[in-house]
């Protein structure tokens, strides 16, 4: 586990992360065909996902980001509300992609928020998270709270993952793989990210 991926990713205006797309790649790999998006934001991460043909349904706290992902013409099934009220719907999904959100939870949260993406994923279904890592320049800035877990100097918390972290959150929910990947805001210096891999036994 940890190979280091060395693709960079622009999120620029309405373009889908360089991450939105290797995870659309590998569930098209995996023939997966309904797919939720927790936290879908403006929608450009559904993009990939909807190009290969895959019905994209998605979960967003933010009502204006919600008519963003509208005039971005990302027309799919969009729930208004917090990841941590899920389920919103009795279904289970072929793979769950959550992009740069799991961070932003304290450690009740994130543990909630995996367990119900768990919940609603097919037998043999996957997941995948991008979380900030600790080789990020940001991390150590600003105000400690717990392990890995501080307030930004703008007010943001985020919480830093390392592989022990991953093993420990991530161990009993099908944890196959994670990879470091270099993402990229243009004028903005690189944010590592780690993408964690997860599948469900199959019963």
């Amino acid at each position: 586990m940890g190979k280091k991926f060395c693709g960079k990713t622009s999120n620029v205006g309405g373009k889908p992360s360089n991450t939105s797309v290797i995870v659309a790649n590998y569930f098209d790999e995996k023939n997966l065909k309904d797919i939720l998006i927790p936290g879908i934001g403006y929608g450009r991460n559904a993009k990939p996902f909807i190009q290969h043909n895959m019905e994209v349904t998605g979960i967003e706290i933010s009502q204006t980001a919600i008519n963003i992902a509208r005039e971005n013409k990302v027309n799919n099934k969009i729930y208004h509300g917090s990841v941590l009220d899920m389920p919103f719907e009795n279904k289970l999904y072929d793979g769950i992609a959550s992009f740069s959100l799991i961070h932003l939870l304290n450690e009740d949260e994130r543990k909630e928020f995996i367990d119900n993406c768990y919940n609603q994923l097919k037998p043999g279904g996957y997941m995948v998270f991008t979380a900030v890592s600790e080789k990020s320049p940001m991390y150590g800035k600003g105000t400690k709270f717990t392990e890995n877990y501080y307030e930004m100097p703008y007010g943001v918390k985020l919480f830093f993952y390392n592989s022990k972290l991953i093993e420990k959150q991530f161990g009993d929910y099908g944890l196959i793989d994670f990879v470091d990947i270099d993402e990229v805001n243009e004028d903005k210096p690189p944010i590592n990210v780690l993408m964690i891999k997860c599948q469900k036994v199959s019963r």
